[in-house]
């Protein structure tokens, strides 16, 4: 087990019922969301998945939708709402994706050829949209694929293992000194690496909201 799952696991433990992830409509304790990230890391086991795509907006549904990648091994590529068609086209074609998880119907209007189902995600109604996807080589440990703001021509993929970014939040982590009685607001988008892992990443170790 990873330290972020392992971490999450203690935090549970010692205050099961205390809020870990306030929403605009919901709230999950410490509990809850380990029960959400492994109902969901079952259904991505199930459909056999190797890169996921996230495209969702800001909510607690996306970062469970995270968590749960990782908690299945699955690699995860987060889309950008900001990103053109293209842009969008681009990183799941460069990224090798084979199934995006979606909260949005822009995605399955852009991948009209694609297999779509129903899937749930915190209760809340999202899409699972089967690929076509392309072989491409990834460096060992391979678990996020991370994307630029295209600014200056194609989103450029950057690939990350799980251990860097752990290590990256931990030292952010103790750096602040966040502990269980802090609060974080993520106010960028979740799909950018500094909220991802800065400020998810980061809070969840220390067992804050």
């Amino acid at each position: 087990m990873n330290a972020l799952l392992a971490q999450l696991r203690a935090h549970a433990a010692e205050r099961a019922d205390a809020p870990v992830l306030i929403g605009d409509t919901r709230t999950l304790s410490h509990a809850q969301l380990l029960t959400e990230i492994e109902a969901l890391a079952a259904q991505l086991r199930a459909q056999q998945i190797g890169t996921l795509a996230l495209y969702a907006d800001n909510g607690i549904g996306w970062i469970v939708a995270d968590l749960a990648a990782i908690a299945a091994g699955v690699r995860c590529v987060p889309l950008p709402r900001f990103f053109t068609d293209a842009q969008l086209d681009h990183a799941l074609r460069d990224s090798g994706a084979d199934a995006v998880l979606a909260d949005d119907p822009r995605m399955a209007s852009l991948r009209q050829t694609a297999q779509a189902e129903a899937f749930a995600v915190c209760g809340a109604p999202w899409q699972l949209l089967r690929l076509a996807p392309r072989r491409v080589e990834l460096p060992a440990q391979t678990q996020k694929i991370t994307y630029t703001s295209g600014t200056t021509g194609d989103p450029k993929g950057v690939c990350l293992s799980l251990d860097a970014q752990l290590r990256v939040a931990d030292a952010l982590r103790q750096a602040s000194g966040l502990g269980p009685s802090d609060r974080h607001l993520c106010v960028l988008p979740l799909s950018m690496l500094l909220e991802n892992v800065a400020g998810v990443y980061a809070a969840l170790l220390a067992g804050a909201t």
